[in-house]
């Protein structure tokens, strides 16, 4: 099927008009709660307080968001072939858009984005790790048995694109099963109980994982090879629940306050020396003239010193935090040490300094 030119250009017009209504909307929630926040610069204690109930309900709110706009535009997904550029389409893709735009989103790996999948319909059990940032859009068609394991990358989105048409179907993933690094499972596809998939491998749309066996290649083959030779830890869910807490706790009342409090304190300043220059001088809009060229060097100081000092963050802190890891031992998951080995694996692949540096 080849969609009229009507379609397709009017699916691309509804597009553009939903990125432009979503823009000015988050644009005017942020901007609303920046005025708010900022009114009680001149108190410390009130300024925290505002900056950490607005953060919060940004959190709830854009994260309700595409639940409740999966549930009303959607409701539950069910196997079907949508036309590409149709109606049908447009309601799947801005579904899609919020569900990957959401800020619940970012805590890939948490039992915090479990919950979210939970709500979104995905049936989700008990002591699953899901690390992979390809969020899935087919919620009600993916199920991940208890003490799955998803490793980064892995890409299980319960829909496929072919011949102009959106085709989605089921991914069932059975009780302590293993999705290796990298890893694609089409739509229709199992991996029964106790199973693994290798890294970079795919089960394509029909294939049965049988249980307790182990497969690699694309497609997939039987083969010996074990993927998840590790000792077994058991992770209670009162540690899940603490790791959660201290994570949002983090974020909110922490390091996002903190950020936040530094931005508005700079900002005040500068009004603060354009209002001096303006009144001195007796004209609107000298104040601005005449600190333009110094707040641009001290913006490319900044700018570039960040950058030095991000080097020598990323070469020192992850070695040093090395120290606290011993090799060959096997850690519980949601503990000081998985923090550990969270923050080296964020601060020792940047992807800001591989595009800089590029293969050099």
């Amino acid at each position: 099927r080849i969609p009229p030119n009507l379609e397709y250009y009017g699916c691309g017009a509804l597009q553009l008009l939903f990125y432009l209504l979503f823009g000015i909307f988050t644009l005017w929630v942020l901007t609303k709660g920046a005025m708010w926040t900022y009114a009680a610069i001149d108190n410390i204690a009130e300024l925290y307080a505002r900056i950490f109930v607005f953060l919060v309900a940004s959190f709830v709110g854009f994260s309700a968001l595409p639940i409740a706009a999966k549930w009303l535009l959607v409701g539950r997904w069910k196997q079907e072939v949508l036309p590409i550029w149709s109606l049908r389409y447009f309601r799947f893709w801005v579904v899609k858009m919020l569900i990957r735009s959401a800020p619940a989103a970012a805590f890939v790996g948490s039992p915090i984005y479990n919950v979210y999948l939970r709500l979104l319909g995905a049936r989700v059990g008990r002591n699953v790790v899901i690390e992979s940032r390809i969020i899935p859009v087919c919620t009600d068609l993916i199920s991940f048995g208890d003490n799955a394991v998803i490793r980064k990358e892995a890409v299980l989105t319960g829909y496929k694109a072919q011949s102009n048409r959106i085709h989605t179907g089921t991914v069932r993933i059975g009780d302590g099963a293993y999705v290796g690094v990298a890893s694609v499972l089409d739509i229709d596809t199992v991996m029964e109980d106790a199973t693994q998939l290798g890294h970079a491998s795919s089960l394509q749309s029909g294939q049965r994982a049988f249980e307790g066996k182990r497969y690699h290649g694309s497609p997939a083959e039987e083969t010996q090879a074990n993927f998840c030779g590790i000792d077994p830890k058991d992770c209670t869910p009162g540690r899940r629940t603490l790791y959660s807490a201290v994570q949002l706790t983090g974020v909110f009342a922490i390091y996002m306050p903190l950020f936040v409090m530094t931005l508005y304190y700079l900002y005040s300043q500068l009004v603060g020396q354009l209002n001096d220059i303006e009144f001195n001088l007796g004209a609107p809009g000298a104040g601005l003239v005449s600190l333009t060229i110094p707040v641009l060097l001290a913006s490319a100081v900044l700018f570039f010193g960040a950058l030095l000092v991000g080097l020598l963050i990323i070469g020192l802190v992850p070695r040093l935090l090395m120290l606290f890891l011993a090799r060959d031992k096997t850690y519980v998951l949601y503990g000081v040490h998985y923090a550990i080995y969270r923050a080296i694996v964020l601060l020792s692949n940047s992807p800001a300094y591989n595009l800089l540096f590029g293969d050099s």
